[in-house]
Formats: C-alpha cells, structure tokens, sequence
C-alpha cells in the first residue's frame, strides 16, 4: 500500500490521498496522527508539504511517517522547497517582480489555513530531521518543481534505538505563548479593561 500525505489536488494513481484540508482526499487525516497500523506502508509520498508544518510538528509528522512504513521494504519520498534557493531568487530579482510568486515560494500562497509556510528546509536540515526521526539510507538531491528549486529526498525507517523526542525549546514556545497571553489578559483586568 502506497499512501499520498497532504495530496491536496494531486490525486495520485495507485496511492490513497490524504489530506487534511482537501474534500478530494480519499481520507481526511492530518500528517501527525494518520491512524494506521505500524509496518504497514509500503511507500509514503510527501511533496511540498512539510513547510506547511510548524516547526516541532515536523518532526512528528516524519516520526508518524516512519511509524507507519515498513522496516524492510517500506520508503519515504519527500519533496520540500530548497529554501535556500527561495530566498535567492527573491533577493536577485528587481523590486517589481518580488512581490507575486517569488515571496510566496517563501511564504505560501496563504489561500487557507493550510496554505501558510511555517518553517523551511535546506538539504542538510532535511537529512539531519530524517535522522533524528529513525531514517536511514537517506539520499537527497535537488528537483524543479512547483514552480521552484526543490529538495528531493528519499530514505529507508531504521529500527529505532531510541525514542523520539520534541525538542525542549518546542515545547516551550507553548508553555511562553501561554504565560505572555495570561499576562496580558491579568494585565487587561487589573486596570479595568474588559
């Protein structure tokens, strides 16, 4: 079984499309908790989804990934924008033509909530998160696609050794955006304002 990840309007022949904002999808999922068995998938296609991501759900989503796809024979294929080549080409070009689709390979066309970019990916950025998150075998190399310089990567699951963690700066961030909105809330009400 082959399974498109965040498929959007590319249904793909031979994979179940899965998207979570999509009404075209063969199933509505979101990326970080698929609800499939473990060693199940044979291939796992992800393109130009990843960006759409925050930051700590990346690397949940490429756990989820991994948890899903076979050990032996099971492989990712992922294509994310080379945001190096992103900001490039913004800064080359002359004022007038920044402002279209050159800032919105930067920062997504943002159409609809799963249309925003939140992080971005350089090759070595890529191989290190497939890493971390239990791949090996990983091989990147770069695509034109979507209108843009690409980063193409395929990997293989390894058998984990360890478990997976969020990072702790992750985590945080929440645990701060929390304690600045209570702030501002007893702030708001200690001087009346409702």
């Amino acid at each position: 079984m082959r399974i498109n990840l965040g498929s959007g309007t590319d249904r793909r022949s031979g994979y179940i499309n899965i998207d979570a904002f999509t009404p075209e999808a063969d199933v509505r999922s979101d990326l970080c908790g698929l609800g499939l068995r473990a060693d199940a998938i044979d291939e796992v296609y992800c393109s130009h989804v990843l960006e759409h991501l925050a930051e700590p759900q990346v690397l949940t989503a490429l756990g989820e990934m991994r948890r899903v796809l076979k050990i032996d024979e099971g492989r990712v294929v992922i294509l994310v924008p080379d945001f190096t080549w992103c900001l490039e080409n913004w800064m080359n070009l002359p004022e007038s033509q920044r402002w279209g689709w050159a800032i919105d390979t930067i920062f997504g066309n943002q159409n609809h909530e799963g249309e925003y970019h939140r992080t971005g990916f350089t090759h070595d950025r890529i191989r290190d998160l497939l890493r971390k998150t239990g791949f090996e075998a990983i091989e990147t190399g770069s695509v034109f696609t979507h209108g843009m310089q690409s980063i193409k990567a395929v990997a293989k699951p390894g058998r984990l050794r360890r478990r997976i963690e969020i990072p702790k700066r992750a985590v945080n961030k929440v645990v701060m955006a929390k304690y600045r909105l209570k702030g501002f809330r007893d702030s708001r009400s200690a001087s009346g304002v409702a």
